[in-house]
């Protein structure tokens, strides 16, 4: 990636992607990642930009208010969906990254979290509440409804 003569808070990379920079709070920078197929941007460390530029990013919804941002990788004759918070905190098999602020458009590492499913599915439910009127979280029933 390459500075923009002028303009000190830009960079472009050899495919022509402008990415914007800005400080963050704990004083390192934040670079915008662009989404195909959405209008917000993606917040990600500056040290995450070399390797996240090389990809093609779709925001899927997962549920209501949540977001997923993925891409695919081929590897080997198979194709991979691979997701941003999993890549950037190189999240082992088995294991979630949760936003901590609930965004999933700020992938700065900061802001996430490896937590177990468990925990995740806890911290969903815990942050929707207030949007499902008469149910309780119960983790034993959870667990009785999953097929596996």
């Amino acid at each position: 990636m390459k500075a923009v003569p002028g303009y000190p808070n830009y960079l472009v990379t050899k495919s022509g992607r402008v990415w914007s920079k800005r400080r963050s709070c704990a004083g390192g920078t934040v670079a915008e990642l662009k989404i195909t197929n959405h209008s917000k941007h993606v917040k990600i460390a500056d040290a995450d930009v070399a390797w996240a530029s090389k990809q093609v990013w779709f925001a899927k919804k997962s549920d209501k208010d949540l977001w997923c941002i993925t891409t695919s990788v081929r590897i080997g004759k198979r194709v991979h969906v691979v997701s941003l918070h999993q890549r950037i905190m190189e999240c082992p098999d088995g294991l979630a990254v949760d936003c901590l602020d609930g965004d999933t458009f700020n992938a700065v590492p900061d802001n996430l979290e490896i937590i177990t499913l468990e925990e995740n599915t806890r911290r969903q439910w815990e942050r929707n509440r207030g949007k499902l009127e008469g149910l309780e979280y119960d983790p034993q029933i959870l667990e009785e409804q999953l097929p596996f």
